[in-house]
């Protein structure tokens, strides 16, 4: 099995266990993103956006989120997403994020 595979040097294997589009066009400015979960070797799961908010301090941050199934890494992720966007981008009341306001992940990272 996979999981038990040993590195020879310092590192760590994980499988893409499943990949999501989500869709929120009140929120992101080109309408949706990816959400891809990993399983590590010891069963948990993490998910990470492939949309990355630019942060009040200018840095562009992934959404990440953990859970011990696929279904709660994706509702982990998604809810610190909503977190990170709400925290920078909600101004009375609605989110004003625009298409400068994110990047996306490079394609061979994603």
């Amino acid at each position: 099995m996979w999981k038990d595979i040993k590195l020879k040097y310092d590192g760590k294997i994980s499988r893409l266990a499943d990949e999501f589009e989500i869709t929120m066009p009140d929120v992101l400015p080109y309408n949706k993103m990816k959400v891809r979960i990993y399983e590590e070797a010891n069963g948990r799961f993490t998910g990470r956006t492939d949309v990355m908010i630019v942060r009040k301090n200018g840095s562009p941050e992934s959404s990440f989120g953990y859970g011990a199934t696929v279904e709660e890494a994706l509702g982990d992720t998604i809810r610190y997403f909503i977190q990170m966007v709400e925290e920078d981008y909600l101004i009375d009341g609605t989110v004003r994020l625009c298409a400068s306001d994110i990047r996306y992940a490079e394609s061979s990272d994603f």
